[in-house]
Order: structure tokens, then C-alpha cells, then sequence
């Protein structure tokens, strides 16, 4: 660990030498095209690696400049991406190739939380503007609602503001048998993706094996 500590420091050299390393995941970033690298989670930092042939994609995201985490698929049928929005530049950093998405999400949220304990949610302006100023009960109600987990359509407001709106966010509690139904959880969805990519490649094997006794088969009653 302190090995990849060093190196973690030495490929991002703008992190400060105390923060610590916490996990490194192989992955994939959409650009132009998808380029292949190294995600880092530091205490503070979300990084970004990749060095192809010279060609460098350096990547830094404080977790106090991100605005939310999503779960997202890759081609709408691969549940192995996750995209991060930045707050300071408004861009959207698409992550994909993950072998283990949920753990990284949830490593990833768990961190973003802390960053942010003193605040709380507040819906998009859109759905805001429904809600009567003098009905605290609704409003109450519509942000207990609010789908949290994926920490999507979300924006981060001050903690006076929040109290005022009737709303803070409870800190996460979780007893070891719910970090063992989590696990449970997260590895049964990775198994099912590993068996689904497995499968899709056994079935292109299976038809380009197929397609080529054909072609043999062809050949040989030609002579």
C-alpha cells in the first residue's frame, strides 16, 4: 500500500503528499474514443490516469467540486459505468469498464458524503417551484422522497438554508449484517455480468466457428 501511495503521488503531483491513497480500480473513460486507464480514490480526490503510446489523460476531481454520482450502462445494457458531474466547469466524466461498479459507487458515495455532511439536498429549480413556501409539511415530504442513492437531480444547498426548509440528511448507520447483504448484493450483480459477457462472447465464437466449417465445408464439395 505505501508502494502505491508513492506512485499515486508521483502520476498526480498537484494531490498534497498527507493524502492518503484508498483504492485503485482498472477502468475506462469516454472521450472521442474510450480510453483505457486507472481510476485512484483518495481521501479528498477522485483521478483519472492513462498513458497510451506517450498519449497522457490526466483527470483530477475534488470531491468537494462534484456535484453528483450516477449508475449509468453502457449501451444501455451493461451495468458497468458510472458518470460524475463537476461543478466548477459543468462537464460529465463517463466511466465505463468496471468489473466491480457497485463497490466503486458505493466507495465513491460514501466519500462524496463526508465531503458534504454540513449540507443538504434540495430538488432541481423545476420541481422547487411547486412546492408552496408555506406548506412545510409537503416540502418535507418531497425531499424525504427524494431518491438519495444514486444521488441524482441533485444540488447541494447551505445548512442554514436547510433548516429552514425542514430537511437534513441523517448520517448512515450500518450494521455488519447489512454490509454482508450489501456485499451479497454487489457480488451476485457482478457475477451476473461476468456470465452475461461470457455468454454474448461464446455465442460470437460459436457463430464465427460455425461460419467458417461452412466455408470449408463449401470449398471441399467444390473439389
Amino acid at each position: 500500500m505505501i508502494r502505491r501511495n508513492r506512485q499515486f503521488h508521483s502520476l498526480f503531483r498537484s494531490i498534497p503528499n498527507e493524502e492518503q491513497l484508498i483504492k485503485t480500480y482498472h477502468c475506462a473513460i469516454q472521450k472521442d474514443i474510450l480510453i483505457q486507464g486507472h481510476i485512484y480514490i483518495s481521501e479528498h480526490h477522485i483521478c483519472f490516469k492513462s498513458n497510451i503510446f506517450g498519449w497522457t489523460t490526466t483527470i483530477v476531481l475534488p470531491f468537494t467540486d462534484i456535484s453528483s454520482i450516477k449508475k449509468r450502462k453502457t449501451v444501455k445494457m451493461i451495468p458497468n459505468a458510472i458518470e460524475i458531474y463537476q461543478k466548477s466547469n459543468q462537464k460529465q466524466h463517463f466511466l465505463t469498464s468496471f468489473m466491480s461498479r457497485d463497490r466503486t459507487y458505493q466507495l465513491m458515495t460514501d466519500l462524496w458524503w463526508k465531503h458534504h455532511q454540513n449540507k443538504s439536498i434540495q430538488s432541481i429549480p423545476e420541481q422547487q417551484q411547486q412546492i408552496s413556501d408555506t406548506n412545510q409539511q409537503n416540502k418535507t415530504e418531497f425531499y424525504t422522497n427524494t431518491d438519495v442513492d444514486d444521488i441524482t437531480g441533485i444540488t447541494i444547498v447551505d445548512n442554514n438554508e436547510s433548516q429552514l426548509m425542514g430537511i437534513q440528511r441523517q448520517p448512515d448507520i450500518q450494521t455488519p449484517q447489512d454490509k454482508k447483504k450489501q456485499y451479497q448484493q454487489s457480488w451476485n450483480q457482478d457475477y451476473q455480468w461476468v456470465m452475461a459477457t461470457l455468454s454474448i462472447i461464446l455465442l460470437l465464437s460459436g457463430i464465427s466457428i460455425a461460419y467458417r466449417i461452412n466455408i470449408i465445408c463449401h470449398q471441399l464439395m467444390q473439389w
